[in-house]
């Protein structure tokens, strides 16, 4: 099949849109209802869809020409997870970060309120030292200079969610708030939460 046919090896047509979570070669549709046909094969294969517990979003891409929302985000799996304390360890063994702390949260895409996307930096990443990360500032609404590490997390009333999630997801998430505003939207979700823990 030449690369440049949809991925469905029964339709022949041209493959015009790609599989933005794919890592190199990416997979080729014709249209989404191709796309949609093949995923269930397609997911067990395809980057995007495999689920870790942690991602770095970088500042800055590795890719040069028109890179996209996927070529910020590298999977981080980590070893100790659901303890502050070690993940913050790990982060700084790992990533040479001097200090880690907290850069903002977010909500996802969903309209989930029990549990948020978490954001670690490093310390030391400041404006004049570092570059904007475009992509955790928009999420959280706020500006954010360098790397973050993102896991999953939740106010302390809270443990009911999956701790993994996929490259796909958080680039779905990140797509919303490229519209929604980012402090709205959590201020609706813990309003929600509250009123739901007291019975409201």
């Amino acid at each position: 099949m030449a690369t440049d046919c949809c991925s469905i090896s029964s339709c022949g047509k041209p493959g015009t849109l790609l599989c933005t979570g794919c890592t190199r070669p990416q997979s080729r549709y014709c249209s989404k209802e191709c796309q949609e046909l093949d995923w269930k094969t397609h997911k067990r294969l395809c980057a995007g869809a495999q689920k870790y517990n942690c991602f770095l979003l970088r500042a800055s891409s590795t890719k040069i020409d028109q890179p996209k929302l996927a070529d910020y985000l590298d999977p981080f799996n980590l070893q100790v997870y659901g303890n502050e304390k070690g993940e913050i360890s790990e982060l700084r063994g790992r990533l040479g970060w001097e200090s880690v702390e907290e850069m903002g949260k977010f909500y996802d895409h969903h309209g989930a309120d029990t549990w948020y996307y978490y954001l670690y930096g490093s310390g030391t990443s400041r404006e004049d030292s570092s570059r904007k990360n475009e992509i955790a500032s928009l999420c959280v609404g706020k500006t954010i200079f360098g790397d973050v590490a993102i896991v999953r997390s939740g106010p302390a009333d809270s443990s009911h969610y999956r701790v993994l999630f996929s490259k796909a997801e958080l680039l779905r998430t990140a797509e919303f708030y490229r519209t929604a505003d980012p402090r709205v939207v959590f201020a609706e979700r813990e309003k929600t939460r509250v009123m739901r823990k007291y019975g409201f």
